[in-house]
């Protein structure tokens, strides 16, 4: 064999020595290298699960309100002398009266004035009177005090031309029922359009019964007295029309 064939040999042989050699050393360490896994695919995530709905909070069952106790429906209100003749709020007025007893008829004007005074140490109006029978040429006079709350004629005078002063029974003084008092109950009875001297006026009928017979008063907003009044009796009939107030 020559040198250099022999020189090929004994690489050759070096080579699969050490191949062995090595291929030794790598089982003792452990065997063969397991094969490179396959890269694992990513999982899916799962899918997050859906919230659950919010129940529905049951819809509160609604209370039913009490139903309101109806307010009884008020009685009217008591009407006397002192609301329909409002004297605070007049200073003087004038009735065209007419009176019929027996078939005879007797026409007389009446005019009122009033100021504030006292009477045995209440509270009054001074009512003074002017009755004038034009046809029979009489004039007469008269006093009357009134109580301030109820309009109750408290005491009254008479006088007969330029004579002196006497003492009368209020039923006697032409007060035009204003001295009736407290004790007299006024009740509606309707609406009427009246027309008098002072004008035509829509009014609320009023009627009661007083000391001389049945009395009848037609009464009108922004008007302090009654613009017109009547009192029916045994012995007749006498009706009276407001001229004129101030």
């Amino acid at each position: 064999m020559g040198k250099g064939a022999l020189l090929a040999l004994i690489l050759i042989v070096i080579v699969v020595v050490a191949g062995v050699y090595a291929y030794i050393s790598f089982f003792q360490k452990g065997g063969a290298p397991s094969p490179t896994p396959k890269p694992t695919k990513p999982s899916k995530s799962p899918k997050p699960s859906k919230s659950p709905k919010p129940s529905k909070s049951p819809k509160p069952t609604p209370t039913s309100s009490p139903s309101p106790t109806p307010s009884p429906t008020p009685s009217p209100g008591k009407v006397s002398y002192a609301d329909i003749f409002n004297i605070a709020g007049v200073s003087h007025y004038t009735y065209r009266i007419r009176s019929t007893a027996q078939g005879q008829t007797m026409e007389y004007t009446v005019s009122y004035s009033f100021t504030s005074s006292t009477y045995q140490g209440r509270s009054c109006w001074l009512q003074e009177i002017e009755m004038k029978m034009e046809a029979q040429g009489i004039t007469m006079r008269y006093r009357a005090w009134l109580d301030k709350d109820t309009l109750a004629c408290l005491k009254a005078e008479m006088s007969v031309g330029n004579g002196p002063w006497q003492s009368v029974p209020c039923s006697q003084a032409p007060t035009g029922t204003a001295g009736e008092g407290e004790g007299v109950e006024l009740r509606e009875v309707g609406h009427e359009t009246v027309t008098v001297p002072a004008g035509t006026f829509s009014c609320t009928v009023y009627e009661a019964m007083v000391s001389t017979g049945k009395a009848r008063y037609w009464v009108a907003d922004g008007v302090p007295i009654p613009v017109k009044w009547q009192i029916t009796s045994g012995q007749g009939t006498t009706t009276a029309e407001l001229v004129e107030w101030g």
